[in-house]
């Protein structure tokens, strides 16, 4: 989508402040009827961060309204960004209603892979550092792990171990393969379990340590 100008950007949040009310309001009927009038507002900017209504009625947490709103966007209009880089599945993956998330990688798979920003701040990310199990564990099934390289997956990683997501720190452990001059990065890993109560382990099954400890 065209980058908009400040004086295009306050056109046309001003023209779609009726869109953005109904969509923080939970108002579908009131959004169907603007949209009918204005079908190109489904992938505009209303927000001074440049969100579309759907980027807030994920924040919001309107189930149904996501609902109805993706099923009337085109998958390039899900993949559109706001001034902080988010997509609207990154809102999704914060509101930790996985129903929302779902319903817009169906429309768009690639939305799991499109990141915040140049570090590579995936959904999953985010995910993660909220703590949802459940949103985690949706995000990890659709999120192409073996495309991203070493440093992502240690990125991951280090994250699950900060917020005590131990089984999808295991997960990550399958698919690492970190090169010999990337292996320094786990013995972060390493000092962030050192500052925790040891991860119980077993004999069938290591500890998070013990695996971080082998992959060094």
């Amino acid at each position: 989508m065209e980058e908009l100008g400040d004086s295009s950007l306050s056109k046309s949040r001003a023209l779609y402040v009726p869109l953005l009310r109904a969509a923080l309001e939970d108002d579908w009927e009131a959004a169907e009827a603007f949209i009918q009038k204005n079908p190109n507002c489904l992938g505009a900017p209303i927000t001074e961060e440049k969100g579309t209504a759907l980027h807030n009625a994920a924040a919001a947490k309107r189930t149904r309204f996501v609902k109805e709103l993706v099923e009337r966007m085109t998958p390039e209009q899900l993949a559109v960004k706001t001034k902080g880089n988010c997509t609207a599945l990154y809102f999704a993956a914060q509101s930790e209603i996985v129903t929302i998330a779902k319903v817009m990688v169906k429309k768009n798979k690639n939305l799991p892979l499109i990141p915040k920003d140049h570090i590579r701040s995936l959904p999953l990310y985010v995910a993660i550092k909220t703590g949802n199990k459940d949103m985690v564990s949706y995000l990890y099934s659709v999120t192409p792990l073996q495309d991203l390289a070493s440093l992502d997956h240690i990125n991951l990683l280090n994250t699950t171990i900060s917020t005590g997501l131990y089984d999808t720190a295991h997960k990550i452990l399958d698919i690492l393969k970190p090169a010999p001059e990337e292996k320094e990065y786990l013995w972060l890993s390493l000092q962030m379990l050192a500052k925790k109560p040891s991860e119980i382990g077993s004999k069938s099954r290591p500890s998070v340590w013990e695996r971080c400890l082998y992959s060094c």
